[in-house]
């Protein structure tokens, strides 16, 4: 999982400290960046560890297509069968880009990364939160 700080409002020497508590912990991966809105963020995440590490993604396809999001299911399986498996990459890779819109409107992508709970992700596909235009909303006619 991605952790996520707005460095924005905090002074100097509380980023500072922030930055070398992060540090303290080896396993820990720190990355300062700019995000799409202009704030000054600090991400975390456990070093070295894939995306795999978070979920199985042959269950992850099987529990989106339990719950009524077949486009889901096939655009984790999509994923997989690309020439690097999404579930291969490392979760630092993620640092700085995260948000839907730079996982290609893979919000199933960013809720993991993220830790939100698999429901809310998924009530958020069904309530047409994930929609781009032009893409199935995921509301259930």
């Amino acid at each position: 999982m991605l952790s996520r700080a707005a460095q924005d409002n905090l002074s100097e020497p509380e980023r500072a400290h922030v930055r070398r508590e992060a540090a303290r912990h080896s396993e820990l991966l720190c990355r300062g960046y700019t995000n799409q809105w202009g704030m000054s963020m600090l991400g975390l995440c456990l070093r070295d560890r894939p995306v795999s590490s978070l979920v199985s993604f042959d269950s992850l396809a099987a529990f989106y297509r339990r719950v009524g999001l077949p486009h889901v299911a096939g655009e984790i399986e999509a994923a997989e069968a690309e020439g690097t498996p999404l579930s291969a990459t490392m979760l630092s890779d993620w640092l700085a880009r995260f948000d839907v819109e730079e996982n290609g409107w893979r919000g199933w992508l960013t809720g993991l990364l993220l830790g939100y709970p698999l429901w809310t992700t998924v009530a958020r596909y069904h309530s047409g939160g994930f929609k781009q235009p032009g893409q199935y909303s995921g509301v259930k006619p």
